[in-house]
């Protein structure tokens, strides 16, 4: 039982280790860029979805959107 809850420890410590190496500059940035375009789409999205429900509710058209 000790040894293999020492193991499962041991196996979690070196994921946290993997997790804490360093990245090269370009491998951040890539993230960076995919995070921003997925965000980008998400925006389109629920704009979309947020004036439709609008225009339902009031019958009137949504003058502006803003979302940070």
């Amino acid at each position: 039982m000790i040894i293999s809850e020492n193991l499962l420890f041991l196996q979690k410590a070196k994921k946290v280790y993997d997790m804490k190496a360093k990245k090269t500059r370009e491998e951040v940035l890539t993230k960076f860029q995919t995070a921003k375009e997925k965000k980008k789409e998400c925006l389109v999205q629920l704009e979309k979805s947020m004036k439709e429900e609008y225009k339902k509710r009031t019958g009137k058209e949504v003058e502006n959107f803003f979302a940070l």
